[in-house]
């Protein structure tokens, strides 16, 4: 039996296909990523897990319909580039280098592509192909638009063979705007479903507020706007992070007060004019106010507020710091798996856990009075990173909320 999760669209991305035109006919629904793993009637032991270890590069195909959007040259190019936002991802949140630090469980994000699929490939992408192995694949979604199908893993040489499918243009809503959808003729929608579905040979699930939403995905295909699509489809993280690094060794660019605001504090409520006057001596000059929160690596954390009249750096204080309370529900990600043959034990994986988290500490003006701050981590709030400080006259008051799509990665 293949196991093959369905993930459905939410009434509200049912009620927005409708006004986009994708005439939804009842209980019709759209798979945006899901995984197919071979087995039996029960999950293995590296279900989920990457699908390649160690330092060889993927042997790969690709096998394009003539009708699927984008050229054959095209596709290797942005599955490519894929792959390498991904190398440069899991370099910058040191995934590899945590991973027991055991070469053995590399994930590999190196692609090979051969001239074609004569059977000495491990990995073969069908882009808008079919053939009976897709059929049986696809009959455990529900109307899929692409899922990754991996039909067997070797786990002495932590090697995979398999495949990724990839409907063709409009073969999901033909009557849509924009060309039907999906389109992968539009810039970048190819590059974000291929991202998505890479992620999966990675070993991650699908995770909201990052390149793995599915739901998320859905909504932004028919983007009038390319620059939408191009920050919504480069990036990994986009509201929440995969991999968090520890607090202190981070860096984030952001804004003054809630994810609404977006900084601009004639936006906001009263009271956060009131906080910003409380936090730095004086109110804020013009309407924007850019922030910046960052670690010395040596446990120390500062924010950093910009407005059009000058800068302020404002200490956090580490000494009060509590332990690290979980929010969500754990997820394993970047998973792996393979058999090592240590003493007794045959099997050996590891995988890292995406949490959310809150930590306090003191936030110090710059004329040293201290407020209770709070930093909370991906969490329920809609940004990877926010400080809320207690402050006299409006309580607990957001004065950070990060913009994770700058970061580098």
């Amino acid at each position: 039996m293949i196991f093959g999760k369905e993930f459905k669209i939410n009434p509200s991305l049912q009620t927005w296909a409708i006004l986009a035109g994708l005439a939804l006919q009842p209980f019709s629904y759209a798979t945006a990523g899901g995984i197919s793993e071979g087995g039996g009637d029960f999950h293995t032991s590296w279900y989920g897990s990457a699908w390649y270890l160690g330092s060889d590069p993927i042997k790969a195909c690709i096998e394009i319909s003539s009708d699927f959007g984008i050229s054959l040259q095209q596709a290797q190019i942005d599955i490519r580039s894929a792959f390498q936002t991904w190398d440069r991802y899991m370099n910058g949140k040191r995934v590899n280098r945590g991973l027991d630090s055991d070469p053995l469980f590399r994930i590999v994000s190196d692609i090979q592509f051969l001239p074609s699929c004569d059977g000495g490939q491990e990995l073969v992408f069908y882009l808008g192909s079919d053939n009976p192995k897709i059929e049986a694949a696809k009959s455990h979604f529900e109307n899929p638009m692409a899922f990754i199908h991996r039909e067997n893993y070797d786990l002495e040489k932590a090697r995979s063979t398999g495949f990724v499918w990839i409907i063709k243009s409009g073969g999901l809503f033909p009557g849509a705007l924009q060309g039907g959808s999906p389109n992968w003729t539009l810039p970048y929608n190819f590059h974000g479903i291929i991202l998505h579905e890479i992620g999966h040979l990675m070993g991650v699930p699908h995770l909201p507020g990052t390149i793995m939403d599915e739901d998320w995905l859905l909504s932004r295909f028919q983007s009038f706007d390319e620059e939408f699509r191009k920050h919504s489809f480069t990036k990994i993280d986009y509201l929440k992070e995969i991999k968090m690094l520890p607090t202190a060794e981070t860096q984030y660019d952001g804004f003054f007060g809630p994810w609404p605001c977006s900084g601009n504090i004639s936006n906001c409520r009263p009271e956060y004019k009131t906080a910003f006057n409380t936090i730095t001596g004086r109110p804020a000059v013009g309407d924007i106010v850019t922030a910046r929160f960052f670690g010395d690596r040596k446990g120390g954390m500062q924010l950093e507020l910009q407005d059009t009249a000058g800068t302020f750096i404002l200490n956090i204080e580490t000494a009060n710091f509590k332990d690290a309370t979980v929010f969500n529900l754990a997820t394993n990600v970047f998973r792996t798996y393979r058999n090592v043959h240590e003493g007794s034990t045959t099997g050996k994986g590891f995988a890292f856990t995406q949490v959310g988290s809150v930590e306090y500490g003191n936030l110090i003006t710059p004329n040293g009075e201290r407020f209770l701050a709070a930093i909370e981590r991906n969490s329920y709030n809609p940004t990877a990173l926010e400080i809320q400080a207690l402050l006299p006259q409006s309580g607990f008051t957001k004065i950070f909320s990060a913009d994770i799509r700058k970061m580098r990665y």
